[in-house]
C-alpha cells in the first residue's frame, strides 16, 4: 500500500462527510477540505468525480477557482445539474 493524501468532501445532498484518496500530489499523507486542496489533487477530482458512499449520489467536482471547488450532484444526459441541493 503506498502513501496518499485524503480530501474530505460534504455530500450536497445528504450533507454527510466522506473522503476521497489521492495520490495527485506528494503524497504525504496529509487531509484536506475542497477549500484548502492543492490545484493538482483538486484537478484530479475534477476529472474523475466522486460517488457519495452514504447515499450513492454521484458528484461532480467543479473547478471554481480559489479559495472555493463546488461539488455538485452529478448532471444528467442534458448537462444540466440537480441544483436543488
Amino acid at each position: 500500500m503506498g502513501c496518499f493524501d485524503t480530501v474530505i468532501i460534504e455530500c450536497p445532498k445528504c450533507h454527510k462527510e466522506f473522503e476521497e484518496q489521492s495520490k495527485a500530489d506528494k503524497c504525504n499523507l496529509r487531509h484536506y477540505r475542497l477549500h484548502n486542496v492543492p490545484m493538482t489533487i483538486a484537478g484530479e477530482l475534477a476529472e474523475s468525480g466522486a460517488t457519495c458512499p452514504h447515499c450513492e449520489t454521484r458528484l461532480d467536482i467543479i473547478l471554481m477557482g480559489r479559495p472555493h471547488l463546488q461539488v455538485v450532484a452529478h448532471h444528467d444526459d442534458n448537462g444540466e445539474y440537480d441544483e436543488h441541493y
